[in-house]
């Protein structure tokens, strides 16, 4: 498992001193929240001086404005969905939220980047709820979650995990590819079956849940 430490924002009293023990620790890399600019990401990386993966939040209406740039100068991105909501103004839905969603996967997608990681689910008794918002997330192209509370590891892990009829799916398109001529499996298909495919193993394949809660969850 990689270790982030999730450092106060650029501007704020304590941002120095975060930056500084991250420094020292040598945690696999920092979550920098506020993001708002490339410039921001790229004075993290001197702040820095060496190699640590970098994990932009995208939780403001002018982060969101160019998160392009931002994905580009980033290792990866994150949504802050509650902020980002409050800051727009709009309600904290699935509808509302939709095409800011949307805008963050294709933003990662161009930039080369992993998919990026969900906002948090802010229930952490309710694991039905956790599980579905996972289950959202994934569907709209995003690779892990952000988690509040060690509970909501299973749930999510579940969520971002491959459903049995798509596991079924992909038999089926593993039996046919290159294979029948009665069938027709277009490479797209056949890529997504394999990306699938390769999601549930290693999902499987990963330990037990540790009572720690890591950054995320998922591919």
């Amino acid at each position: 498992a990689r270790l982030y430490l999730r450092v106060n924002g650029t501007g704020t009293p304590w941002h120095r001193d975060d930056v500084a023990f991250a420094r020292m620790s040598g945690v696999d890399g920092v979550v920098l929240p506020k993001v708002e600019s490339a410039e921001q990401v790229a004075r993290l990386r001197a702040e820095l001086g060496q190699r640590q993966r970098i994990v932009a939040l995208i939780e403001t209406v002018r982060g969101l404005s160019c998160v392009e740039e931002i994905a580009q100068a980033a290792d990866r991105l994150a949504f802050g969905s509650i902020d980002l909501s409050e800051d727009m103004g709009c309600a904290h839905t699935r509808l509302a939220l939709l095409p800011i969603r949307s805008r963050i996967v294709q933003a990662a997608r161009l930039a080369g980047r992993p998919a990026p990681l969900d906002g948090v689910s802010i229930s952490a008794d309710d694991a039905a709820a956790v599980t579905d918002d996972a289950l959202h997330a994934s569907e709209l192209g995003f690779g892990g979650k952000c988690l509040i509370h060690p509970r909501q590891i299973a749930p999510a892990r579940a969520g971002f995990g491959t459903a049995p009829q798509d596991l079924d799916w992909i038999r089926h398109i593993g039996a046919i590819d290159g294979g029948a001529p009665a069938e027709l499996v277009q490479s797209p298909v056949a890529v997504r079956a394999r990306r699938l495919l390769a999601r549930d193993r290693a999902e499987t394949s990963k330990p037990a849940a540790s009572s720690q809660t890591p950054p995320s969850t998922g591919k």
